[in-house]
């Protein structure tokens, strides 16, 4: 509950007022651990949990209804609670995932005046700095921290997650006493289920987007209107899931988070990998573009390696596409990162054309 005091203190004054709260908030933002440290502070009344221990039948104190995941509630629980709410018999202090509305009697509260909605937002930065040191009982390295927690985006499960992937695979190591994450983000299972999580469901035209935007990195926007539908890359940027930018008098399409492309990359096969560079019209060969140096400081095998690895592909990969040995191509990308004063291929992303 690092930095959470003012947001606690705040739940604990409203329910005490008697006013019903609809907790709302990002996947991992830590609603429901705030929502039961708020309870834990919180003297003179009956709580009772929904669904779960029946209401007692002589409260010793106001009635407080406490509802975690509230988008999971049974139709008769929800109209219980819509009931006690509304007859003034009970407050409600709930919790609800941003997008995923809870039950229609519950969710009429909030219309009727009879609740209000209080949004969770992510843990500011420095907060999470603290927390990863406490946690790792040592200080963080300052590139490190940001990048897991631009990674977490707010998101304490997944941070903790990566945090302990980055342990067990070593990538999370101390370097002169200081907790560095070296190489790519520590992808392990469940880093991956929560990127899911976060995701969420997405239709046919969503997910072709997602499959080429994961192996592009980013792509221009009229092309991949032409390559898929419309409709849904305006889902998805609805949803955050991408982000639009501008490039010169172009408009590129990029994943809204890293990690995002990281985890679907993963789950494309060499075969569909190739099937998608196909379709986007991009052979080897493409010059780098945007970096600090002209293309010219470039060998042409170099902007080749360079511009394949910045769309996602593995060595392995980059080699089978263009016929070479994965050290020679590590022995590329080493000249390149050289060149370009960078540590590794996740700076490539802003370096590599966007075609």
């Amino acid at each position: 509950m690092s930095g959470r005091a003012r947001e606690i203190g705040e739940i604990v004054e409203t329910v005490h007022a008697g006013v019903s709260l609809v907790v709302t908030g990002e996947p991992g933002v830590g609603k429901t651990a705030l929502i039961r440290r708020a309870v834990r502070e919180l003297g003179g009344v009956t709580v009772a949990a929904v669904p779960g221990t029946s209401l007692p039948p002589e409260p010793t104190g106001p009635l407080l209804l406490v509802v975690e995941r509230a988008y999971l509630l049974d139709p008769a629980s929800a109209r219980r609670v819509h009931d006690l709410v509304a007859s003034g018999e009970a407050t409600l202090l709930a919790e609800a995932r941003t997008g995923a509305e809870p039950p229609g009697p519950v969710a009429a509260l909030l219309v009727e005046g009879l609740a209000t909605r209080w949004d969770l937002s992510p843990l500011p930065a420095e907060h999470a700095v603290r927390i990863l040191a406490a946690a790792l009982r040592g200080p963080v390295d300052g590139a490190t921290a940001q990048r897991l927690w631009r990674a977490a985006a707010g998101n304490m499960r997944l941070l903790r997650e990566l945090v302990e992937t980055g342990l067990a695979s070593g990538r999370l190591s101390l370097m002169d006493d200081r907790w560095t994450l070296s190489g790519d983000l520590p992808l392990g299972d469940r880093v991956r289920e929560l990127v899911r999580d976060e995701i969420g469901h997405l239709d046919d035209g969503e997910r072709e987007a997602l499959d080429l935007l994961a192996v592009a990195g980013e792509v221009d926007v009229d092309a991949l209107e032409r390559l898929t539908s419309p409709a849904a890359l305006h889902r998805l940027e609805r949803r955050g899931l991408v982000r639009a930018h501008r490039l010169g008098t172009r408009l590129q399409v990029r994943f809204a988070r890293p990690i995002h492309r990281a985890a679907l990359r993963e789950d494309l096969g060499p075969i569909v990998v190739r099937d998608l560079l196909r379709r986007l019209g991009r052979p080897a060969g493409h010059p780098v573009n945007g970096g600090s140096r002209a293309s010219g400081d470039f060998s042409r095998r170099e902007q080749e390696v360079a511009q394949l690895a910045s769309w996602g592909m593995t060595n392995r990969e980059i080699a089978e596409w263009l016929g070479l040995s994965p050290r020679t191509v590590g022995n590329h990308l080493c000249r390149v990162y050289t060149k370009l004063g960078v540590a590794d291929r996740s700076r490539l992303g802003s370096i590599g054309s966007a075609g």
